[in-house]
């Protein structure tokens, strides 16, 4: 909800790598955070960027190659997230 209100402005290609990014880096805060809070607010960053690249997954593919092909694009990028 709270990315949605700018998504519609941004570039989507750049917001799913930032997302992703910051994914990676909780991910890795989980091995030198040693106290639960710290746990807790790095589960909290983590779980609102996934939710936000789950999102994405069907946004990006329009706005990379157009609206034309969106169709075809989207059923090969849906195809290839579980075989990856």
């Amino acid at each position: 909800l709270i990315v949605g209100g700018f998504a519609d402005k941004a570039d989507k290609l750049r917001l799913a790598v930032g997302f992703v990014a910051l994914q990676a880096v909780m991910a890795l805060t989980y091995t030198f955070v040693h106290n639960a809070l710290g746990l807790y607010l790095a589960a909290l960053v983590f779980g609102f960027t996934v939710g936000n690249v789950y999102m994405l997954q069907s946004l990006v593919p329009g706005e990379v190659f157009g609206l034309v092909s969106y169709g075809g694009r989207y059923g090969v990028t849906s195809l290839a997230r579980p075989l990856g």
